[in-house]
């Protein structure tokens, strides 16, 4: 009997240890997305209006809805042309980059911050892949980005919102590296000026790090 409070005690820790892990890491499928690129994409075609207006002005909206957006940009100098697609359901940016009509380049942006997402691509001359970059990094943030917004969101009041979030890294004073993610939070102030709020979220396990007062907004 005299051992039954020691057997609940561990219990206790060990039901609490898997549970405060289980609060934070969540299977990467909660930032999955669809970042491949269709054979379809790999070449781009305008109609004659398109391209004639592209000849006359630097960009255009080739369309606008609840959904999505479609822009044009054509480089001046370069003669590039980039297709920047907004998926506004899932807030992403598929970015692709033409040189003579063939694709150069692809990647995607996180509409909060513009953050970089996914696989960066360059692609030789024939479509074909010649270097690839994946920034998704499972290794070094296994919290991936919506987590660490969904946790941040858990901690503000109603009236604040996330607007920024970057990936970041600092070496620690053990030589190791601290990989974390710095999320931005403007908080309303009625009749004043909103402040803001940097949370730091570790990206290994999801455990606020430090919250400080922003005196300029990140760019």
């Amino acid at each position: 009997m005299k051992n039954y409070p020691c057997i609940i005690l561990c219990c206790f820790i060990l039901v609490l240890g898997c549970t405060t892990r289980k609060q934070f890491i969540k299977h990467n499928r909660f930032c999955e997305f669809n970042d491949e690129i269709t054979l379809q994409e790999k070449k781009l075609t305008l109609t004659t209006e398109e391209d004639s207006i592209l000849s006359k002005q630097y960009n255009f909206i080739r369309e606008d809805n609840k959904q999505i957006d479609i822009y044009l940009f054509r480089h001046p100098n370069n003669g590039t042309i980039t297709v920047d697609i907004t998926n506004k359901k899932i807030n992403i940016r598929k970015i692709l980059v033409y040189k003579k009509n063939k694709i150069a380049g692809s990647f995607f942006l996180y509409t909060i911050g513009d953050l970089i997402i996914g696989k960066e691509i360059e692609y030789n001359t024939e479509g074909e892949i010649s270097k690839m970059t994946d920034h998704t990094q499972n290794d070094k943030y296994p919290i991936c980005f919506k987590e660490a917004i969904r946790l941040v969101e858990r901690k503000i009041g109603k009236t604040s919102f996330v607007f920024n979030i970057k990936r970041e890294k600092n070496e620690t004073s053990l030589h190791d590296t601290l990989y974390h993610w710095d999320v931005f939070v403007e908080e309303p102030i009625k009749n004043k000026e909103p402040k803001t709020w940097l949370y730091r979220i570790n990206a290994e396990n999801g455990i606020l790090i430090d919250k400080l007062k922003v005196v300029s907004n990140p760019s």
